[in-house]
């Protein structure tokens, strides 16, 4: 890329987007926050053209556009680490880029966070996206554990990223990460919140809040949280506390507060064969180079929505001190911000002059195709 062109995106300010599978953050590079935060959902009109000229959509937290009577078909989730649904992307990044931003596409690179174990494929397809459906003038693609460590103001590091549809675990080191060395399991936020729901039915008759997800939702974001021993906090935390929303609904929870996380480290509780998130951190630093373990042990940097739950930091650092060989040093890094690290880490990036000769322009597309993406982005 040539200087003055580098120069001219630099000033511009690139558009940084971190699709999550539940949200999409999406914002300027340089700045500390997000400008918005949507649903990673895209939904089709209740009716096909023809039928009615009162078509809608809709898109990230707002709700159905059509006006019919006619119930428009349950959102489906439009970004994941393994994205599926282009058209679905497309439609939704658009809108996000021009109505939520309030920008032009082809003004502005574009910085994209994506997953190490997602295929090559991907990063080509996200290329042909952008280049050709938004028509943007530059994209870069980083890995989201690179970018979350970032935030931390790291390089190198064990990331784990407890997200809405699973867990992630991945090392770093000198900023490149190790995707052999990255485990996977689809617990998160969603099969946490599915737990919660199944402990309140076992209670009985009028034990069920099927009709009330909202309600739940709202009481398990306040209410529920890790316990440090979950054997002695099942003696002395079984307290119902019932939790009162502004309209006057209220949910009553006992020790469903802390039995319903305790899925995320031990999740044979609920008949899943998966590992905890500790074993799959451990297993994670073990299978990178042995001069290399202490350092991810004693970076352990967190992200993702679900790593908010209270007790989630310390319940953490307790399982690795206790799994981790003797005299090693665990530190477990859990900011305010890590919701949000793989965006503000993409923000960083985005904003320094040094990275700007890295972006892949459209005349690079043009010319070598969407394969220069991944020779270009690592």
């Amino acid at each position: 890329m040539a200087g003055q062109q580098s120069a001219d995106f630099l000033d511009n300010m690139a558009i940084v987007i971190d699709p999550g599978s539940a949200y999409t953050k999406a914002g300027f590079s340089g700045e500390e926050h997000p400008r918005t935060v949507v649903r990673s959902t895209a939904g089709l009109p209740a009716y096909t053209p023809g039928e009615s000229s009162r078509l809608g959509a809709f898109r990230g937290n707002r709700g159905p556009g059509t006006t019919t009577t006619t119930p428009a078909p349950s959102p489906a989730p439009a970004c994941d680490s393994l994205l599926g649904d282009w058209d679905a992307l497309e439609s939704l990044w658009g809108a996000l880029l021009q109505d939520e931003l309030g920008v032009c596409p082809q003004d502005h690179a574009i910085l994209v966070s994506d997953c190490p174990l997602a295929p090559p494929v991907q990063r080509a397809r996200l290329a042909e996206l952008l280049f050709e459906g938004l028509g943007v003038p530059a994209l870069y693609v980083s890995h989201a554990p690179l970018l979350s460590l970032y935030s931390y103001g790291l390089v190198t590091g064990l990331q784990v990223d407890a997200g809405a549809s699973g867990t992630r675990v991945c090392p770093v080191y000198s900023g490149y990460c190790l995707p052999h060395a990255a485990r996977g399991q689809p617990l998160g936020g969603a099969a946490f919140f599915a737990y919660l729901q199944q402990l309140l039915e076992q209670r009985g008759p009028g034990g069920g809040v099927s009709e009330r997800r909202a309600t739940l939702r709202e009481a398990q974001s306040h209410s529920c949280y890790v316990a440090q021993d979950f054997e002695r906090e099942l003696q002395t935390g079984s307290e119902v506390t019932e939790y009162r929303l502004p309209d006057g609904t209220t949910v009553a929870l006992g020790n469903e507060r802390f039995r319903s996380a305790e899925l995320l480290f031990c999740p044979s509780l609920a008949g899943e064969p998966h590992p905890g998130v500790h074993i799959l951190a451990l297993s994670s630093v073990r299978d990178s180079a042995p001069q290399w373990q202490n350092q991810l042990l004693a970076h352990v940097a967190l992200s993702g929505g679900t790593s908010l739950l209270p007790g989630f930091p310390e319940r953490l650092q307790l399982e690795l001190e206790r799994l981790a060989p003797r005299g090693s040093r665990v530190i477990v890094h859990s900011a305010a911000h890590r919701h949000l690290a793989a965006w503000v880490g993409g923000a960083i990036m985005a904003s320094l002059r040094s990275v700007q000769p890295l972006w892949v322009t459209s005349a690079d597309y043009q010319e070598h195709g969407p394969d220069t993406v991944l020779q270009h982005c690592y």
